[in-house]
């Protein structure tokens, strides 16, 4: 009495179309999350809160961070917002002193922030307040913020 159901390439085209969209609809619901509100400053933030705030689960928040992210996961992708945090400040808030940058950006050690900054950068973060001293950013929003420049010197 049962029917065979055959599964045709279309059937698994569509559920993967579907998939991607969703994924990638997470993705950036999570993207806003973190930085419209500046979420990614929070010292206790997890990505089962993150997940769960964004309307997922921790398993297709991953998934969508691996897909469309080039940090590849939470944890790495919350690193480097935090650093490219820190580096805003430090450039548009030159009289800062590292340990409060360090706090605004949810990281509460200070020696963890100087290995982290450093394993980021190959530099330490007195090297570009130096690097960009006198240079005006105070219009400058951190969502425009571009970090690239502070890569490696």
């Amino acid at each position: 009495m049962g029917m065979d159901m055959v599964i045709t390439e279309k059937d698994i085209l569509m559920a993967t179309e579907v998939k991607i969209e969703t994924l990638q609809l997470i993705y950036n619901v999570f993207k806003k999350y973190m930085i419209q509100e500046l979420r990614f400053r929070s010292p206790a933030i997890s990505l089962r809160a993150v997940a769960s705030a964004c309307g997922s689960n921790d398993k297709y928040l991953s998934m969508a961070i691996r897909s469309f992210s080039r940090e590849k996961t939470f944890y790495r992708y919350l690193t480097h917002l935090r650093l490219k945090y820190a580096c805003y400040l430090l450039v548009k808030n030159p009289n800062y002193k590292i340990d409060y940058i360090a706090n605004q950006c949810g990281i509460l050690s200070r020696s963890t922030f100087y290995r982290i900054f450093k394993n980021e950068y190959g530099r330490v973060p007195e090297s570009v307040r130096a690097d960009f001293a006198g240079k005006e950013f105070t219009h400058l929003k951190f969502e425009e913020f571009d970090d690239e420049a502070f890569y490696g010197k």
